[in-house]
């Protein structure tokens, strides 16, 4: 994905990387859907309560998160999230983004847009 695309998705994040085929159209609950599939890796990769640097890696796992609607269909972010261990204190930690708080399945810019269409005054 080139750098006009991710600054036209607001996927600017520099820990997320993107392969050739980015882009998929999936069925999920009857419905056909934008999926967006990446990769998000850890840029500093150390421990928030050791803060020492611990290059190992512990294995990936997979999050869905939910986007702002394209073209009347929903769009989702599935992102391969790295796993790393800290040796010190035995805790896991994962690589985070700011386009998605961590523990949560929808993302700032959708809560945003929500928000914005809540505040609207619908009755005349």
């Amino acid at each position: 994905m080139d750098n006009n695309t991710r600054k036209l998705l607001n996927l600017t994040d520099d820990s997320l990387i993107f392969n050739e085929y980015w882009l998929s159209r999936e069925a999920r609950n009857n419905r056909s859907v934008n999926m967006k599939t990446g990769r998000l890796v850890n840029k500093d990769k150390e421990c928030k309560i050791y803060e020492l640097y611990q290059p190992v890696k512990n294995g990936m796992y997979q999050t869905i998160s939910q986007l702002p609607e394209i073209e009347r269909r929903p769009t989702y972010l599935k992102l391969h999230r790295e796993r790393y261990p800290c040796r010190n204190c035995g805790s896991t930690f994962s690589a985070s983004t700011s386009l998605v708080d961590d523990y949560c399945k929808i993302s700032k810019q959708l809560k945003y847009q929500i928000a914005f269409d809540l505040k609207e005054n619908r009755s005349r």
